[in-house]
């Protein structure tokens, strides 16, 4: 079996004693903390957002999203999303920390899901029409499962029975 080299680097500790650590330890474990460090409030999930145990309950929040709430005196509705503006995720200084709804927040990181995308007809002459571009901005000219098939395909099938 060949196992893929993880490359280890230098990394501050999450702590915030600013000491660094290598990033993967000699099994392939991602390091977050120096050896003894650890935050006492809260975990990181695997996406790399802090989350906070609410006292007497099981109930757990999202650090950025109790920092907003906190500021504004309320708590964010299902559509409002909470936008880190320099892109860090666990920098959750008021300042870094901007409320926003789903359309806004999805406009800022694919920008290219809201090219215009016009109107076309199928290359292949049928008649379709459809976007120019997909859901993931690549532009398209033929209509979905009407691209022409290769013929070397065909022929490894024929040669094959």
């Amino acid at each position: 079996m060949n196992k893929t080299k993880i490359e280890r680097k230098m990394v501050e500790c999450l702590c915030g004693c600013r000491k660094l650590i290598i990033s993967h330890d000699k099994r392939g474990r991602k390091m977050r903390f120096a050896k003894g460090h650890k935050i006492s409030k809260g975990h990181y999930c695997k996406r790399g957002y802090k989350w906070l145990s609410i006292p007497g309950t099981n109930k757990k929040i999202q650090e950025h999203r109790q920092i907003i709430q906190d500021a504004i005196g309320r708590p964010l509705k299902k559509s409002e999303v909470v936008h880190h503006i320099n892109g860090i995720k666990d920098d959750n200084r008021l300042e870094n920390l901007m409320v926003m709804n789903y359309n806004e927040h999805n406009h800022l990181h694919r920008p290219l899901l809201h090219i215009d995308n016009e109107i076309i007809e199928c290359k292949c002459g049928c008649g379709i029409r459809f976007n120019k571009y997909d859901n993931k901005g690549r532009e398209r000219v033929y209509a979905p499962f009407h691209a022409p098939r290769k013929q070397k395909n065909k022929e490894i099938l024929c040669q094959q029975k």
